[in-house]
């Protein structure tokens, strides 16, 4: 009896939500990607960018010009201060590269994007959030936000309510 009454509350309430929805005018029934505007995007925990003499950046340059990415976020990348952004190890032709190292400069943790050179990219600068990337891209008069950010497993409860309070602001 609880079932059923607890079922027909959410088809009630998914009904509403429905048709208010839809009395605010503005609300797009399907508000994925135009056609026009395809953007590639891979994420990769890579463990270790430099691991086994850049065997993995080898991996992810022939990956990448097989599938020709717009955006390539790449997570765990354990770069720190001595990884300058203009070696020539980390470049991949036609992009560029932001970073996010870990913050006590550390190999480990840390995330990189790689992005297309023709893309208009505005990066968000957020300092309080740290092993995180925000960029504010353009598609035909449409802003997009991507979100590339590293969160350690063995984060404490405490610290992830720390970040959480830190992104909503």
């Amino acid at each position: 009896c609880y079932l059923l009454h607890l079922n027909l509350y959410m088809q009630i309430y998914t009904t509403f939500n429905i048709m208010f929805l839809y009395q605010c005018g503005d609300i797009e029934k399907n508000p994925g990607p135009c056609s026009s505007c395809n953007l590639s995007i891979s994420y990769w925990n890579v463990n270790s960018l430099m691991a086994h003499n850049f065997s993995k950046f080898t991996q992810l340059r022939a990956f990448n010009s097989i599938h020709d990415f717009d955006i390539t976020c790449l997570l765990e990348t354990f770069l720190n201060n001595t990884t300058d952004n203009n070696e020539s190890a980390l470049d991949i032709d036609g992009y560029s590269l932001a970073r996010a190292d870990h913050p006590s400069n550390w190999k480990k943790g840390g995330v990189c994007v790689y992005y297309k050179n023709i893309l208009s990219i505005k990066t968000i600068n957020i300092t309080s959030l740290q092993e995180c990337l925000i960029f504010e891209i353009s598609l035909n008069n449409t802003k997009c936000y991507i979100v590339s950010l590293y969160r350690s497993p063995s984060q404490s409860i405490e610290e992830f309510d720390n970040f959480l309070s830190k992104f909503e602001a």
